[in-house]
């Protein structure tokens, strides 16, 4: 949290910062979910580069696939609240980051 208010701070988008966690989070997902595959094969098939498929591929184990899942989609549900204009950009993605923290901690 502190990490995003340094963000803030510094006047990088709500937006900006959602799609760089939604970004993290599809990553770690499609490692998690391709357990088969080299770091050079997932890089490939996801369009990441070998250096970022073999760091997700060693985050990835440390959270569960349903957790992953969970989170992705509490993402999803806070882009579209914020674009429909539900909930404000910054507390959309506060009350996220709080999210995210306790499915990280329910793994």
């Amino acid at each position: 949290l502190s990490g995003y208010h340094a963000l803030l701070g510094r006047r990088e988008s709500e937006i900006y910062v959602l799609t760089m966690v939604q970004w993290q989070l599809r990553n770690l997902l499609l490692a998690a979910t391709s357990p088969d595959l080299s770091p050079a094969e997932l890089a490939e098939a996801a369009g990441m580069s070998p250096y970022v498929a073999g760091k997700m591929m060693a985050a990835g184990t440390s959270m569960t696939e349903e957790v992953l899942r969970k989170s992705y989609g509490a993402a999803a549900d806070c882009e579209y609240n914020i674009k429909t204009g539900q909930v404000k950009a910054p507390v959309a993605v506060e009350q996220l980051i709080y999210q995210l923290a306790s499915n990280a901690k329910a793994r």
